[in-house]
C-alpha cells in the first residue's frame, strides 16, 4: 500500500501509519501473501469502507484518520477506487493469458516502480 501511495502520480496524501495499520489488520487473518491479490483485497475493503477512521488496536492513540483533511481523504478515495479497478482489470487480463497487457495496466497503478515483478 505504501508503494502505491508514493508511486501515485496524483500525489495521494494519506497517512502511512493508517495504511500500515489497515494492511496489518487485513494480513493478520491471512495464511499467505500474493502481492497483487492482497493489494486488491485491501484496496477494495478500504474503498467499501470509504477510508473510514480506525481505532488504534493497541489503545495508545485512540481513533486516527486516513488523511489530515476531508479533501485529502476524498482525493485518496478516488485514486484508490480507480487503481483498484485497474488491478482488477489486470488480473482479468492475466487470466485471459495477456500477461504483458496485465503488467502494462499495473504500471499505471505503481508508476515508476518495478512492483510487482513480472518474473516471480
Amino acid at each position: 500500500m505504501k508503494t502505491w501511495k508514493y508511486a501515485n502520480p496524483s500525489g495521494v496524501k494519506m497517512s502511512s501509519f493508517y495504511l500500515e495499520m489497515r494492511a496489518a489488520q487485513r494480513m493478520a487473518k491471512e495464511t499467505s501473501f500474493i502481492p497483487y491479490l492482497d493489494f486488491l483485497y485491501l484496496a477494495n475493503s478500504l474503498v467499501r469502507d470509504g477510508l473510514a477512521d480506525m481505532i488504534d488496536p493497541t489503545g495508545v492513540t485512540g481513533r486516527f484518520r486516513p488523511a489530515s483533511t476531508e479533501r485529502y481523504r476524498a482525493l485518496s478515495l478516488g485514486a484508490l477506487t480507480a487503481d483498484a479497478k485497474r488491478v482488477s482489470d489486470a488480473i482479468e487480463l492475466e487470466k485471459a493469458g495477456r500477461r504483458a497487457a496485465a503488467f502494462t495496466k499495473l504500471a499505471y497503478v505503481f508508476v515508476g516502480t518495478s512492483f510487482p515483478s513480472q518474473f516471480y
